[in-house]
């Protein structure tokens, strides 16, 4: 279990340093609490996060304290988190008629602006990735096609060495490239990238996403049915501090 404490409202994105614009809030605090909250371990990194605020119309619940008399107050948006324990990695090619591309920020930043319709991240922001602790640039990926010479794909991931954990951050494919095998490639060539250093790593993501990005991570050998729901008051439209 773990403690949210009330003291001192604060922006999470400035408190661990995602790179999301503020109107997402609600999101990173679930992706932290993914992160750094496990079984049998207790927040304790006292330089980077002493105390959380959730704002008054927010609740973050693990699936096993979840019920449905929350929904009378709540708007329900549940997460998945999954895990790989690293124990079959294998190299892997990517598909016929692709190949990596040594991207910019700009470009990383174009092409995950153009894969989303309700996420968006400006080039600031994403440097900001490289400032912190868990960057590592092996494990920005970006694939393009080589007849057009456009970005098709990319994937970010990041290693926590504190705890050898690889979290994978920002995996996309551009909608008319879908179901090529693009989608597995990131995901398996960045598990190859990270099978020295990470003992295990975590994906997470909205179960109720239309694109159904959890079988693909299943596929890739990601298992686990650990489920959080975010709970944002109905009747609001933002997140009051």
């Amino acid at each position: 279990s773990f403690i949210w404490q009330k003291k001192q409202p604060k922006c999470i994105c400035s408190i661990i340093g995602r790179a999301f614009p503020c109107s997402a809030c609600y999101y990173i605090m679930l992706f932290f609490a993914l992160r750094y909250v496990m079984e049998n371990r207790i927040i304790s990194k006292c330089e980077n996060v002493v105390c959380i605020s959730i704002p008054d119309n927010m609740k973050i619940v693990h699936d096993r304290e979840f019920n449905t008399e929350l929904l009378k107050r709540y708007i329900d948006e549940p997460y998945f988190r999954l895990r790989h324990c690293m124990l079959e990695v294998k190299p892997v090619s990517l598909p016929e008629g692709y190949s990596l591309y040594e991207a910019s920020i700009s470009d990383f930043v174009d092409h995950i602006n153009s894969c989303y319709e309700d996420i968006g991240i400006t080039v600031s922001e994403m440097q900001n990735y490289l400032t912190r602790e868990q960057y590592n640039s092996d494990l920005w990926l970006a694939v393009k096609e080589d007849c057009k010479g456009r970005i098709v794909a990319t994937g970010i991931a990041e290693l926590d060495r504190e705890i050898d954990e690889g979290v994978l951050e920002w995996i996309q494919v551009s909608k008319e490239y879908r179901r090529c095998g693009l989608g597995s490639y990131l995901v398996l060539e960045l598990l190859w990238r990270t099978k020295k250093t990470a003992r295990f790593v975590t994906v997470s993501g909205r179960c109720e996403n239309t694109d159904n990005p959890e079988t693909l991570y299943r596929k890739c050998g990601f298992c686990g049915n650990d489920v959080w729901h975010i709970l944002r008051e109905r009747g609001q439209t933002a997140f009051v501090e």
